[in-house]
């Protein structure tokens, strides 16, 4: 890992996987002061990858995005979400979700004077999510902070993708694709609706993959063989065009 930007409570680093895999990784801690969040809004941006390279972004952003992200005290205005939201627009962030409950700090007051809100969260472009497709946001508690904890895990029983998971066009040649892809968004996940819609996309992408082996074979390895036995044919060609040349 090596960083690329460290900047007040903002901070940007480049990770290397040992599968030659390279992502960017932002994480932050937001001013409660908005006129400063508006500049590390302005920051984030910045930091955005120039050819859309995966890209992940972490922390306490002090701010929600939708009203039903907080519970209790004053209402949140409509301007302070939309500039939060028009960040992770330009930033072509998606949230990733989460499972557990959905506020992540409070103000550890009782009654009607006790205020929750969810301003820790987890963000990333469509190129990081495709890269882990498996990966998911689980809110802890902490005894230690207002905040609870942002804990990225990895489903135990799958591995990381190598390369991205791609919806090929002959699998609609086929009239079983259909009913494979309603099964794999069938079903409930617990958590947000973000979270839900991710774990049943990861789901469906892991029954077409089987699918595709059964009904159309391991089409990598065939290409393989198709690709050797044509270079094999050439070489050949080429060996007899140069002896009769001779």
């Amino acid at each position: 890992m090596s960083f690329i930007c460290v900047v007040k409570v903002t901070v940007g680093a480049v990770i290397n996987e040992s599968n030659g895999v390279v992502w960017y990784l932002s994480g932050i801690y937001a001013s409660t002061k908005a006129h400063f969040r508006q500049v590390q809004w302005d920051m984030l941006k910045q930091l955005q990858p120039v050819n859309l390279e995966p890209w992940m972004c972490m922390g306490d952003y002090n701010d929600i995005s939708h009203y039903e992200e907080k519970r209790g005290g004053r209402p949140c205005t409509g301007s302070k979400m939309q500039k939060f939201n028009q960040m992770l627009h330009d930033c072509s962030f998606m949230d990733m979700g989460f499972s557990g409950q959905m506020f992540t700090w409070s103000n550890n007051k009782k009654g009607r004077n006790k205020v929750l809100k969810r301003l820790d969260r987890v963000v990333c472009n469509l190129n990081w999510r495709i890269l882990f497709p498996n990966v998911y946001v689980q809110h802890i508690a902490n005894k230690e902070s207002d905040n609870k904890i942002l804990c990225i895990k990895l489903n135990p029983h799958m591995k990381w993708l190598r390369k991205p998971f791609r919806f090929e066009q002959m699998w609609l040649t086929d009239v079983s694709c259909k009913k494979v892809i309603e099964a794999g968004m069938d079903g409930s996940f617990q958590g947000s609706a973000s979270f839900s819609f991710c774990r049943h996309l990861a789901f469906c992408r892991k029954l077409l993959r089987s699918w595709n082996v059964k009904t159309f074979g391991h089409l990598d390895h065939k290409l393989k063989q198709i690709k050797s036995q044509i270079q094999e044919l050439e070489d050949k060609l080429n060996s007899t065009d140069h002896t009769s040349a001779l």
